[in-house]
């Protein structure tokens, strides 16, 4: 009875999980995202448009000083000569 009860308490909360998004439709979604893209400018999800601001920010200087020192590092357990 005692594991009946566990069980039984178990599914009603799986209910709940399943139930989460009642009437949700997924086609209706991504026809509305791909109107959203072809109506949004393609400058506005390009990186061109950040690339000044992550340059002015250093990231790109970082970027490159994290892979220089990472291929440093392979190299070094590699025992490759970096001449």
């Amino acid at each position: 009875m005692y594991l009946a009860s566990i069980i039984s308490v178990g599914l009603f909360g799986l209910t709940g999980l399943v139930s989460a998004h009642p009437g949700h439709d997924v086609k209706a979604e991504a026809a509305e995202r791909a109107a959203f893209l072809q109506n949004a400018p393609i400058h506005s999800h390009s990186f061109p448009q950040c690339s000044s601001k992550l340059k002015a920010r250093g990231h790109l200087r970082r970027s490159v000083a994290r892979r220089e020192m990472a291929v440093k590092h392979l190299r070094r357990r590699r025992g490759i000569d970096s001449a």
